[in-house]
């Protein structure tokens, strides 16, 4: 009886220790066709961000799903062409709702930001034996206020910009606020700090950054608003939100130095191209 308990004990151990990864060298057709990439599963509700995974200086495609919170990684080589790599999963942590990769210390070597807890999560990457690994670098990002500091807030439903937003070389946040209905600006000061980009030291510099108000509109929202002051509580209570779901992704769309903006809302079958102007001196406004 006792070896057959030992025997057990081991069968487990072993099984629970053990890494399965899928044979994707199986050939796989449908009507007469090859399909390309079939074991990756189905796609749900995809994140996307570049990042190269095996250091070989070509950008490589990490997709994070939100219907499974897995990692799906692919390689690209030199040709262009992807291979899906499911090994290369568990070098990444575990995450939850979004991900998206970026830079924040200028190194070369992609970083996480991920939804935690009604903040954000930061793990920052490194280099080991040739492949990418993560480590934890922020267990919740925080903002400087006149209580001390704050928690970041992002909903777990959205997706913030994470990008320099003020161009002035370091990696800051737009995120809808708890109403949904605002864009809040938080900007990372660590170039000002005289820290370089390697920290994360953040500022709610803009309430309603853009000057834009969406209510219950698929249209992009008003533009010229005044700030109404946004959230008294950051508190995520989706009953009381305009929209949830929303997204910001934040890129030079006519290449006059500044950020513009798409924003999409799972609520709606389109997206809003919001660009920035500048007018006078430190003044911006958004226009549709």
């Amino acid at each position: 009886m006792k070896k057959v308990l030992v025997l057990f004990s081991v069968i487990y151990w072993l099984n629970a220790n053990a890494q399965y990864i899928p044979n994707t060298t199986i050939t796989a057709a449908q009507y007469g066709s090859t399909l390309d990439l079939p074991f990756i599963g189905g796609l749900t509700a995809p994140q996307f961000s570049d990042v190269d995974v095996n250091f070989d200086g070509i950008n490589d495609l990490f997709i994070f799903d939100r219907g499974t919170w897995l990692p799906i990684i692919l390689i690209k080589d030199e040709t262009g062409n992807f291979t899906y790599h499911p090994e290369y999963a568990n070098n990444f942590p575990a995450l939850e709702d979004w991900v998206l990769l970026r830079d924040f210390n200028c190194d070369g070597i992609m970083d996480i930001f991920t939804y935690y807890i009604g903040s954000t999560r930061v793990y920052k990457g490194i280099e080991v034996a040739g492949e990418i690994y993560f480590t934890l670098e922020k267990s919740m990002l925080e903002y400087a206020d006149f209580t001390g500091t704050t928690a970041l807030y992002t909903s777990r439903t959205d997706i913030p910009a994470i990008d320099d937003i003020d161009s002035d070389g370091d990696i800051d946040i737009l995120s809808f606020s708890v109403s949904n209905s605002t864009i809040r600006f938080y900007e990372n000061i660590s170039v000002e700090s005289g820290f370089g980009c390697d920290s994360l030291l953040f500022e709610l510099n803009e309430l309603c950054w853009g000057s834009l108000y969406e209510g219950f509109t698929c249209y992009g929202g008003d533009l010229h608003v005044a700030c109404k002051g946004g959230d008294a509580v950051e508190d995520e209570n989706e009953g009381e939100r305009a929209h949830i779901g929303s997204t910001i992704v934040t890129y030079d769309q006519d290449g006059d130095g500044d950020v513009d903006a798409i924003l999409g809302d799972n609520s709606c079958n389109n997206l809003c191209i919001i660009e920035t102007v500048a007018r006078l001196v430190l003044q911006k406004w958004m226009k549709r």
